[in-house]
């Protein structure tokens, strides 16, 4: 991503995207967005237009599948957060009997 300003105060709608599909988020912005990431634990972070960074986060989560199963469990948390339900966990947790 771009560094930009306009990014510090909006949160892209992706991260609800990936929340709903219990996906792990790799994330390039600062501001609101990187804050709500890290405090849930729900993704990596890499800093805005450093390609090395976005590689080596990349790869922490593609080869970690311990931390991308943390990740899993800590996004479904944060989408019970966004969207005031929890009815995407007891699906899961059905779904994984």
């Amino acid at each position: 991503m771009i560094k930009s300003d306009t990014f510090k105060t909006v949160i892209p709608s992706k991260i609800f995207e990936a929340a709903a599909m219990l996906k792990p988020i790799l994330l390039g912005v600062e501001g609101q967005s990187r804050e709500i990431v890290e405090q849930y634990g729900a993704g990596i972070c890499f800093e805005p237009e450093n390609q090395e960074d976005f590689l080596r986060k990349l790869l922490v989560v593609k080869n970690d599948a311990d931390l991308t199963e943390t990740f899993r469990t800590d996004v479904l948390d944060l989408h019970m957060i966004l969207t005031g339900s929890d009815w995407l966990k007891r699906c899961s947790i059905t779904c994984e009997r």
